[in-house]
């Protein structure tokens, strides 16, 4: 019998952030795109090696995004997210690739 909560885990496309537990994972690229939906707003959409599958995370939190330009694409980070809306506050800590320990 399939692992239903297992099954839509892997096939989520965006990331499921808690707030305040960290999510181990790799930046593969991020892109600049806008939102359909709002035309005025420009968002970045980051591609994250997340448990050996892609995920996205889309954001147009500018701290987000200052912590992530010291990332280069391949780094593995520990990201945490607290807070909501306009309060959400991201942490960004570049750490080993697991197993490199």
């Amino acid at each position: 019998m399939t692992d239903l909560k297992k099954w839509a885990g892997k096939h989520r496309r965006y990331v499921k952030m808690v707030e305040g537990k960290a999510l181990y994972c790799q930046l593969i690229k991020y892109e600049e795109f806008v939102d359909k939906e709002n035309e005025d707003r420009e968002k970045i959409r980051y591609f994250l090696n997340v448990d050996g599958d892609e995920k996205l995370l889309e954001s147009q939190s500018v701290g987000l995004a200052e912590n992530m330009a010291k990332i280069k694409p391949t780094d593995w980070i520990k990201l945490t997210r607290t807070g909501k809306g306009r309060s959400t506050r991201w942490e960004v800590e570049k750490v080993d690739p697991p197993g490199d320990k």
